[in-house]
């Protein structure tokens, strides 16, 4: 569900947000008011899980495959083996639930268009109290302020990239018929969006304007540079290695790292031109159906880039809250470090800051630490059978394969970054592999001769930047963290093969 670690408190609050959501949908769908949002997820190895068997239960009793979900979200590989979506009879039954869903989906857009502009100035105001507030009690009030606020900011996180998602499969299906590939087409607004939406575009904007190193720059650049990189900063500051923890420390906390970051930047290569929907060839009583699919998926890319760039802002917030709130803490000797807070669940804040609960958090603190430092080094297994938490078995397998999602194939020594703070590590011409996919990676990709990403799908952001950058790149790769640094890897952008060197 959340790609790699993720600590007590990031996981009690994402799980909370998100679990809501879902059963709304999911209430929506059957009709059945008591399903329970707790039972919707896990917490295994330091990792979030989905319970998929109530959502295949779900999808079953509609007569639609138990795998539906990883359908609507572009998650099952095509193939002869591959399950469809056909709605059986049982899907009568619930069809007052089911326009209830659709009518939810259909007026996504416009309630999300005349939503966004008030909740940038909601977020504005949050971080000013933030910034102000004196006391833990108060902090704890804001978090349930933004957790409230970011909820319904959340929803439309949920709901509009399936939608796209939706539009996406139908637009490639149709267009697969017709002989062309969805990943050689050019979405129309996609790339005027990368202005507001894409940090990699700033980047490589700001390195083309200033002589490279920076370090000799004259004083004059040097203060327009550190003027434009605060310019980024307010833009794109709260970009982190990813959009879903509050834990990890955003641009804004580390600026030498975008000055880093510009040196390294460059534009996406145009050496291979996309092709254009005006260009393509279809039979005359298709076009029309095609068009209208063509601008659907379209609008729905550029309105997936402004909802997640707006839910990012927003959950952003909890990691000032929850700091601050930790720097209260420390002064009262609850911790040893305000980052600690991070490793507690959410009850437990309630109960000491509500309640007046003391509880032993340092050692609480030290525990779970180590535990989660174990479990980074382990091969967590992706399909967890049962409720309770099986044996560890590290094993990574020689040869991998995954969801390919931009074209090519490519040769080069592997290169495992956990964390975009490790970026110097990576030399031209390597093997990017990370544990999952977020657009704070997306610089990056400048470097790499292709991607490999443990998580992900067609339309997630390494699979979309790759194709920006024209190199080869699979996704959802089991166990591709645990390849050894080094080893030549060959990464087939077409079948989504991996091909690991022998030791």
């Amino acid at each position: 569900m959340l790609p790699g670690i993720i600590k007590p408190l990031v996981w009690s609050v994402n799980t909370t947000m998100i679990n809501r959501i879902w059963t709304e949908i999911l209430v929506k769908l059957t009709g059945d008011p008591s399903i329970d949002p707790e039972s919707l997820t896990g917490y295994y190895y330091g990792r979030a899980y989905f319970n998929m068997a109530l959502f295949g239960q779900v999808f079953e009793s509609l007569g639609i495959p138990y795998e539906g979900l990883e359908l609507l979200l572009g998650l099952e590989q095509d193939g002869p083996r591959k399950p469809h979506i056909k709605p059986g009879m049982k899907i009568l039954g619930r069809l007052p639930s089911l326009l209830s869903l659709t009518r939810s989906f259909l007026t996504a857009e416009r309630r999300y268009r005349a939503m966004e502009p008030s909740k940038h100035k909601v977020y504005d105001e949050l971080e000013r109290e933030i910034r102000e507030s004196a006391s833990k009690e108060e902090n704890l009030r804001l978090a349930r302020r933004i957790a409230e606020e970011t909820e319904k900011v959340a929803y439309f996180n949920i709901i509009l990239p399936m939608e796209m998602m939706m539009y996406h499969r139908m637009l490639s299906n149709g267009l697969k018929k017709e002989g062309y590939d969805i990943r050689d087409l050019k979405l129309k607004g996609v790339e005027e969006a990368a202005d507001d939406y894409s940090p990699h575009h700033h980047l490589a904007k700001m390195r083309r304007k200033y002589t490279l190193p920076l370090d000799s720059l004259s004083e004059s650049d040097r203060r327009a540079l550190d003027e434009d990189v605060q310019a980024f900063i307010q833009k794109f500051g709260h970009f982190s290695d990813s959009g879903n923890d509050c834990s990890k420390i955003p641009w804004r906390e580390t600026p030498s790292l975008v000055y880093s970051m510009i040196e390294m930047a460059q534009e996406p290569s145009r050496s291979k031109q996309c092709l254009e929907f005006k260009d393509l060839k279809f039979p005359l009583m298709k076009r029309g159906v095609y068009g209208s699919l063509y601008k659907r998926t379209s609008r729905f890319a550029v309105l997936r880039e402004s909802i997640s760039s707006l839910y990012t802002q927003g959950y952003g917030q909890f990691r000032n809250v929850f700091l601050s709130m930790g720097k209260e803490f420390v002064r009262e000797g609850l911790l040893l470090d305000q980052e600690d807070i991070f490793y507690l669940y959410w009850d437990e804040l309630v109960s000491i800051v509500d309640d007046w609960k003391e509880l032993p958090l340092k050692k609480l603190v030290e525990e779970r630490k180590e535990e989660l430092k174990y479990y980074e080094g382990i091969h967590a297994p992706e399909i967890i059978i049962g409720k309770e938490q099986p044996p560890i078995r590290n094993h990574v397998k020689e040869d991998l394969k995954g969801i390919p999602t931009s074209l090519g194939v490519y040769c080069g020594p592997a290169r495992v970054l956990h964390g975009f703070s490790d970026f110097e590590r990576l030399m031209e011409g390597d093997v990017l592999i990370i544990p999952f996919s977020d657009v704070g990676w997306s610089p990056l990709f400048a470097r790499a001769g292709a991607v490999i990403a443990e998580s992900g799908g067609i339309l997630s952001h390494s699979s979309i930047v790759a194709r920006e950058y024209r190199i080869p790149a699979v996704v959802s790769v089991s166990g591709a963290t645990g390849i050894r640094d080094g080893r030549m890897v060959t990464v087939d952008g077409y079948s989504g093969n991996i091909f690991v060197e022998k030791e």
